[in-house]
Parts: C-alpha cells; sequence; structure tokens
C-alpha cells in the first residue's frame, strides 16, 4: 500500500430534477365510476461540491494515479467524515492532509506536486 493522501471537503445538497408520475387505476371496482387522474411530483435531493473543489479532486486523481499513491476522501457533511475531521483538527474544507503535509484552502499546482 502506497502513501495516503486523505481529502477533506464538504457537500451540499441540491433537489434533483422531478419525477412526475401519474396514478391511474385498473381495479374492477373502479370501472364505470367518473375517475379523477392526479399527478404528483417525487422530489430527491443528491450531494455536489463547489466547482473549486471538484477541481482540487481531479488535480488529486492525477498525482494518485501518476505515483500509486492511495486517495481517501472524506465529506464533513456527514457523521462519519465530522468525526474523522474531528480526530485530526481540521476546522475548515477543503484540507489535504498526508504523512508530511496539510494544506488548507485551495492549493495551487505546485503545493500538490509537493506531496
Amino acid at each position: 500500500m502506497g502513501k495516503v493522501i486523505e481529502f477533506y471537503v464538504r457537500s451540499k445538497k441540491v433537489p434533483e430534477q422531478a419525477d412526475f408520475s401519474s396514478f391511474s387505476s385498473d381495479h374492477a371496482a373502479c370501472r364505470g365510476v367518473i375517475y379523477k387522474e392526479e399527478s404528483y411530483a417525487k422530489f430527491k435531493t443528491m450531494r455536489t461540491i463547489t466547482s473549486s473543489d471538484e477541481e482540487v479532486l481531479e488535480m488529486l486523481k492525477e498525482i494518485v494515479k501518476g505515483k500509486g499513491y492511495v486517495l481517501r476522501i472524506y465529506d464533513v457533511s456527514t457523521l462519519k467524515g465530522r468525526l474523522k475531521a474531528f480526530k485530526k483538527g481540521i476546522k475548515q474544507t477543503p484540507t489535504i492532509v498526508t504523512e508530511t503535509h496539510r494544506i488548507v484552502g485551495v492549493p495551487k499546482e505546485e503545493e500538490l506536486q509537493d506531496i
């Protein structure tokens, strides 16, 4: 196993496209009855990160791929990510942690090459 790079990021929930469904019945008891068709929407959410965090993540993926490192991503919006960040003393995101380095905020490419 190679060197481990931990990336701490904060995500937020955003709504996905609504799925509109209609309700109809083929039940025998409903035949011959005037029936009103109803529509309703199902709302789902998904988690996303900011575009700057996404750029840092893509740069980290390139470094990991080229050098054979292990990349672990922790979302501090989840309980597991919050606990892990608390144990490491991380108070803001994005943060990159290795055995010898800690980079807080959006890093420059030169800083990432030093990892």
